[in-house]
Parts: structure tokens; sequence; C-alpha cells
């Protein structure tokens, strides 16, 4: 494994890697390897991913809504505001 040294990080995201850390009894070392496989997967897998899977996931996110909207409602809300 290899070794990196992070200079200036701003105390907004030090202090954000800090609470991560702490709310998952986790070192700020083990979060941010964590965050940069999650960036480099994510990039590697974007042209990797099928149509079927991106519905998949967007079905999974609009499940865990709170709320439903028509279609109707949906480009009413798109259109307040434009005349």
């Amino acid at each position: 494994m290899k070794d990196i040294t992070l200079k200036n990080i701003p105390d907004k995201v030090y202090k954000a890697l800090q609470k991560k850390a702490n709310d998952h009894n986790n070192t700020i070392d083990k979060i941010i390897i964590e965050e940069l496989e999650n960036i480099t997967n994510s990039k590697l897998n974007n042209d990797k991913i099928s149509t079927d899977e991106w519905l998949e996931r967007a079905r999974e996110i609009r499940n865990k809504m709170k709320f439903t909207a028509t279609e109707k409602e949906i480009s009413d809300f798109k259109n307040i505001g434009r005349d």
C-alpha cells in the first residue's frame, strides 16, 4: 500500500471528516480511503452500469421518498414562475 500526505485541508472539510469518523466509530484515514474508493469505483463503473441498473436505482430512491407526485403535479411544479 502507498501513503499520501494531505496538506492545507480546509477546517470545514476536516471537521466533516472528523464527524463522519466519530459517527461511524472509525478513523479519519479510513473514512478518506472509503471516500476515495467510492469515487474511484464510481468513475470506473460509470460506463458499465446498464440502463436497467440505473432505472432500479432510480426506483429505489423514489420508493424512499416520503411523498409522491403525479405527472401533472410535476409539470405544474416545473412551470411555477414561468410566464
